[in-house]
């Protein structure tokens, strides 16, 4: 929605009273934040605090539920955001009574870092409804534990759980009017209100897929209904004039792209029956002069008319008007994005090129290729190579999140639209009997593989990978954004100051504690992205994504933060201790080093984990007894750190079997030929056996245990 307030609505408010109003404001946002992190402090340790200690089936069964985990874990980050953009208004509040010099400039800090903590709630509404959906389910049984330990707020669950999206609302109004009030803080509102803005979209989006979702689920055969983008315009019943002037009644939706009709099997349940490509239509209003052209109008498509009629003359007109706008809208967005064939190859490639790159690339590209390196001194180089690093990172993540986590978040719904979009509007032929069973099996086989993907992709370790890669992509370009500004400020002289910049997408844009989720989600992502079940999905990148591998890809974020902090090492040490930005660029370098570090060691941990998972994958038990040991094998406190084929002695025969070495247990079994493959024998715990050398020479060890020697 529009901004409440604008700064015309106070320009003829004297600069003196503007300044008190503003003061009068903040102070009120203060009082309005206390009551807010009240309510959700109470929450956090009356209902959320309970249900994470999994004491009970029912607190098991919703912390398992990855939407809800996740949406419980936001919901607390929030809390502690507000919290903190409440102690900062009260430091305000503070400062500006005793007149301290520092007030504007801890203000500025105090709305730097909120901006960044409302990206929190991009991640709450993202993963909103689906909890919500989950919780329905469980609605009895919460129920009756919500009756015996309630928690202590006035308010229902449900209205616990929207309070922060209804509080969006409330910061929308209280920051466009403190921003159309103020002289000193534009540039710290302003990006409070761009952050306010992603939420808004965030809610749009969310608001618009489960529309999809929801039409998408009433047709059989799993159409490709659902897709990024796409917006439902309208729906409702209309009559199809068939050949031999008959009409025939389907279902027809109106989306932003895309005219479809359907046959209607009951009240929520429709066949698909053709998809028409609004961009390629054309429409022919039939006038009422002829009985057959009664509340009728045509839409052409690929030279074909398909006569409409509807059930009076005002909707007629309704729909009408409706498709002629959405006609018009297709073609001006395919017109725009296409590059006139009478150009040169070379230009045209160019152009479409330029078409591809996002506003900030182009930026960022027409900056770059302004600067004379050979002017450029020694400390402007490293930046200029700092600018282009992130400058291609910044493309890097974005493609990933293009061609990766959108789609893989599309799967997690247990839609996709990609694979069939070329056959959606294509003219569905009459089929015989056994090509309809076909289809129809085929079909149930789509679904299955559909509902084997969502399933796999549901878990939260999968959901925080993809919000910490979009989080990422948003850091990394605000980065880029303000390395370029300070560059340009001081016209790539060997006074720029980027030290500043870097501390801030550490600490205030939350690349810290995005980074550290990215680093504990990577091993079981890559480890559910390289199984079969993501065969078709994998190999379909090869062309989107060059050369790498996609595990190859996503382990390459760590490796661009890396190559980042050589890049700051190197500048700080052009940097003399007089120059102003030498004790910011330490602290950014420092902070930098220790992220790496901690990012470093999880990672390695994370890599024995997916070692771990490996292993048990690769290994199979037969018969009716088993072992605990290969169930539990994947633990974070257990250390991968040996393997290798040994024979072992036995009553009949030696045997070659492979053996697994661990912290804490060894294991060994059998190969099946030509696979990779084994047959699990047994596991012996270490503290429980005892290791000796065999006869000298012969290269041998015997392990005793209780069970076996």
């Amino acid at each position: 929605p529009p901004a409440p307030f604008s700064v015309e609505q106070f320009k003829d408010t004297p600069i003196a009273e503007r300044k008190d109003l503003f003061v009068n404001e903040l102070l009120n946002t203060k009082k309005a934040e206390a009551e807010y992190v009240d309510c959700l402090k109470s929450f956090c340790s009356s209902f959320i605090a309970s249900i994470k200690q999994e004491d009970s089936d029912l607190k098991r069964s919703m912390m398992v539920e990855p939407t809800i985990a996740t949406l419980f874990d936001t919901f607390e980050q929030i809390s502690l955001a507000s919290s903190q953009l409440y102690e900062g208004l009260a430091t305000y509040q503070t400062n500006f009574n005793s007149r301290s010099p520092s007030t504007d400039e801890n203000l500025s800090k105090v709305l730097n870092e909120f901006s960044g903590a409302l990206l929190l709630y991009v991640q709450y509404i993202s993963s909103f409804s689906e909890a919500l959906s989950a919780l329905d389910k469980k609605a009895r049984k919460l129920a009756k534990y919500l009756k015996k330990n309630p928690f202590s707020s006035v308010l229902s669950l449900e209205q616990m759980l929207t309070l922060p999206q209804n509080q969006i609302g409330v910061y929308h109004f209280t920051f466009s009017k403190l921003r159309a009030l103020d002289t000193t803080q534009q540039a710290p509102l302003a990006g409070v209100l761009e952050s306010i803005e992603k939420v808004y979209l965030a809610i749009h989006r969310q608001e618009t897929e489960l529309e999809l979702l929801r039409i998408q689920a009433c047709f059989i055969g799993n159409p490709p209904i659902f897709k990024t983008n796409r917006i439902l315009v309208t729906e409702g019943d209309l009559f199809r004039v068939t050949d031999d002037n008959r009409d025939k009644q389907y279902r027809f939706h109106l989306f932003s792209d895309a005219l479809i009709y359907s046959r209607k099997l009951t009240s929520e349940s429709y066949k698909f029956t053709r998809a028409l490509k609004l961009s390629e239509c054309a429409l022919n209003d039939l006038p009422d002069r002829l009985p057959d052209d009664l509340n009728a109008f045509e839409v052409v498509f690929e030279g074909r008319k398909f006569k409409i009629r509807a059930h009076n003359k005002a909707t007629k007109n309704e729909w009408v008007n409706l498709i002629r706008n959405q006609i018009g809208v297709s073609r001006t967005r395919r017109t725009s994005s296409v590059i006139a064939l009478e150009e040169e190859n070379a230009k045209a490639a160019q152009n479409v090129a330029a078409s591809a790159m996002s506003k900030t690339a182009k930026f960022i590209t027409e900056t770059l290729s302004d600067v004379d390196m050979a002017k450029l001194g020694p400390r402007a180089k490293i930046v200029y190579e700092i600018v282009t690093e992130t400058s291609f990172v910044s493309q890097n993540l974005a493609m990933l999140v293009k061609h990766v986590v959108e789609p893989l978040q599309m799967m997690s719904k247990g839609v996709t639209g990609a694979r069939n979009e070329e056959k959606f509007y294509q003219k569905s032929s009459k089929l015989g009997v056994f090509k309809q069973g076909a289809q129809i099996l085929n079909g149930a086989l789509e679904q299955r593989r559909l509902q084997a993907q969502s399933k796999a992709l549901n878990s939260k370790d999968m959901a925080n990978f993809f919000a910490s890669m979009t989080t990422l992509d948003v850091c990394t370009e605000a980065l880029l954004k303000d390395l370029v500004k300070c560059a340009r400020e001081a016209e790539w002289s060997e006074k720029i100051a980027v030290g500043e910049s870097v501390i801030d997408n550490i600490k205030n844009q939350r690349i810290e504690s995005t980074l550290q989720v990215y680093a504990t989600c990577l091993a079981p992502t890559r480890h559910t992205l390289v199984s079969s079940t993501f065969a078709t999905f994998a190999a379909g990148l090869e062309n989107k994504l060059g050369m790498k591998t996609l595990p190859q890809h996503l382990e390459s974020v760590f490796l661009d933060v890396k190559r980042r902090q050589e890049l700051l090492r190197r500048l700080l040490g052009e940097t003399p201790q007089p120059h102003r930005d030498y004790s910011k660029l330490s602290l950014a370098t420092k902070s930098y080093g220790d992220l790496v570090g901690r990012v470093e060691g999880e990672l390695e941990r994370q890599r024995n984990y997916a070692k771990l998972l490996d292993i048990q994958s690769s290994v199979t038990k037969t018969g009716l007894l088993g072992d605990a040991f290969l169930d539990c094998l994947p633990s974070k406190d257990r250390v991968f750190l040996k393997e290798g084929d040994l024979v072992k002695v036995c009553r009949k025969a030696n045997k070659t079997f492979r053996f697994w070495l661990f912290s804490d247990y060894v294991m060994y079994g059998s190969k099946y030929v030509g696979t990779g493959k084994f047959e699990f024998h047994r596991s012996i715990k270490l503290d429980e056996c005892v290791v000796k050398k065999g006869k000298e020479g012969d290269n041998s060890l015997i392990v005793s245990s209780k069970e076996k020697r």
